[in-house]
C-alpha cells in the first residue's frame, strides 16, 4: 500500500491513510474484510479499482 501512497497508522496497524490536501482516504483491513471511507469520492473509486486489480473482491455496499 505504500507504493500507492497509503501509510500505516502507528497506533493501529490495520488502518492505512492517504492524505491529499484536505482530502483523506482511510482503508481499514481486518482478516479478509476491508472498509474504505473518505471525503473524496474519486479517491474511493481509484482505490477500489486498484484493489480489484490486485485481489478478487466483492463490493458489499454501504455499512449498516
Amino acid at each position: 500500500m505504500w507504493k500507492y501512497g497509503f501509510n500505516p497508522n502507528n497506533s493501529n496497524h490495520k488502518l492505512f491513510l492517504k492524505r491529499n490536501g484536505g482530502k483523506i482516504v482511510a482503508l481499514i483491513i481486518y482478516i479478509d474484510d476491508m472498509i474504505v471511507t473518505s471525503n473524496d469520492e474519486k479517491g474511493i473509486t481509484k482505490l477500489q479499482k486498484y484493489l480489484a486489480c490486485e485481489f478478487e473482491m466483492k463490493d458489499l455496499s454501504g455499512l449498516q
